[in-house]
């Protein structure tokens, strides 16, 4: 989420070997995990995301991400709340708060998940996630430092706390290496999907959910949450 997101030395480590990732005939990814109200959250992510001119399955994994796409995800350290694991500022800054998004359904909750979203331009799932991680990245070059704009000890702190991203183990993350760790944590064949557009998954339903069937995907989880 916004406000300098970082992580509490726990990874939320959502192993996909268990069927996860899983989309056959224009299903979604991760859509087995929605326990509530499924085909209205469905139609309510394909309708968010052709607003957003997104593929689908970018928000899906998203969500899955940060919360297993679980909307009473609560991270116990920060008090992040929710599908996209919103911070209280930025909860505040939509016009709720994280209290109330605990008592919200999944499907009302999209409401906020598309107004954090909207006016965004998002030309890949990495700037999606990276709009849930690190908005400020979305405008810097590949050689930027998380946290460096406001000072040393930020970046330092933001490395140490997510100290699997710190590929060169210099104490630093840039946005290069968040980029090249996020990658590396997606199955070639999922990055396939991932890197279609929404126009692409439109077109080919069917062969896109059947470019997933039978793939283990570990999704990169950044937060440790417990459910409330």
């Amino acid at each position: 989420m916004a406000n300098f997101r970082i992580s509490h030395n726990k990874y939320l480590n959502c192993c996909l070997a268990d069927g996860g990732w899983h989309s056959a005939g224009g299903a979604l990814v991760f859509e087995n995990r929605i326990t509530e109200n499924k085909d209205a959250f469905i139609q309510k992510v394909n309708a968010i995301s052709k607003d957003l001119s997104i593929n689908p399955n970018w928000l899906m994994t998203v969500m899955n991400s940060e919360s297993r796409v679980d909307h009473r995800a609560v991270n116990i350290a920060s008090n992040a709340t929710g599908l996209i694991q919103f911070m209280p500022d930025t909860a505040r800054g939509l016009g709720t708060t994280v209290d109330a998004l605990k008592k919200m359904s999944n499907v009302a909750q999209l409401d906020y998940v598309k107004k954090y979203f909207q006016g965004g331009k998002y030309n890949s799932y990495l700037d999606l996630y990276l709009k849930t991680f690190y908005p400020r990245g979305l405008t810097e070059k590949d050689n930027f430092i998380l946290g460096s704009e406001v000072s040393d000890a930020r970046a330092r702190k933001i490395a140490q706390q997510n100290k699997a991203i710190d590929l060169n183990n210099d104490g630093y993350i840039t946005l290069k290496e968040f980029k090249e760790w996020t990658k590396s944590r997606i199955p070639k064949d999922a990055l396939q999907i991932l890197s279609q557009t929404l126009e692409t998954v439109q077109k080919n339903p069917g062969k896109t959910g059947m470019i997933l069937l039978g793939i283990g995907l570990l999704a990169t989880g950044l937060y440790f949450y417990t459910k409330k």
